[in-house]
């Protein structure tokens, strides 16, 4: 009876560790002096921007889930992450960059190691992916930004090195554009009570 309840508790262990395991990507657009740059797509940018491979004012994070699909209205299933260390993954390579100083790394990030909850031997290798770029502290609140289309690629389903790169290809190329200010509720709010007091002194004349 004690031997069958040590194999079942051990069983259920080996399960569970299957079943909730980790896997680790590298997540990087550096791989080489030749790595295409993230910069500034060419209109509707910041004056003076146009092309220019973006500085450490923009950071980057990885969206994943596991499994793969080239839907993009599936991007709702992303999970987005920062890197290694949990911290924004700055571009420049860990120095200070401004935009378009690409000789010091503008254009480039390295996260370093990325953990992935729920990876196993099994689905390591059916992993989508997409990577978006943005300034200021988040994507939320970013003013120009820019996002990857899907990408499928794997993760290490063990702790063992090296760990794999991001799949190399044309998701490195995207670019970043201004985005458009969208106004508060409140703003809506009050346009809507102008509105109403405008028709009522109308009336009354």
């Amino acid at each position: 009876m004690k031997k069958l309840l040590v194999a079942s508790i051990l069983g259920l262990s080996a399960v569970a560790s299957t079943s909730y395991g980790q896997g680790l990507i590298h997540f990087a657009n550096y791989f080489s002096s030749s790595s295409p740059l993230i910069t500034y797509a060419s209109a509707n940018v910041p004056a003076g921007k146009a092309n220019l491979a973006v500085g450490s004012s923009f950071q980057a994070q990885l969206g994943y889930f596991i499994g793969s699909t080239a839907d993009p209205l599936q991007l709702t299933w992303l999970t987005f992450v920062n890197g290694g260390n949990s911290s924004p993954v700055v571009f420049g390579l860990g120095n200070t960059v401004n935009d378009g100083d690409a000789g010091l790394g503008a254009g480039w990030f390295d996260g370093g190691s990325v953990s992935i909850p729920g990876i196993n031997a099994g689905n390591a290798g059916n992993i989508t992916f997409a990577v978006r770029v943005f300034n200021g502290g988040s994507w939320a609140a970013g003013t120009v930004e820019g996002q990857s289309s899907l990408f499928t690629g794997g993760a290490q389903a063990t702790s063992s090195s090296p760990v794999p790169d991001l799949p190399q290809g044309g998701w490195q190329n995207f670019t970043v554009t201004n985005v458009a200010a969208v106004p508060e509720p409140s703003m809506f709010a009050l346009a809507g009570l102008g509105s109403a007091a405008l028709l009522i002194f109308r009336r009354r004349k």
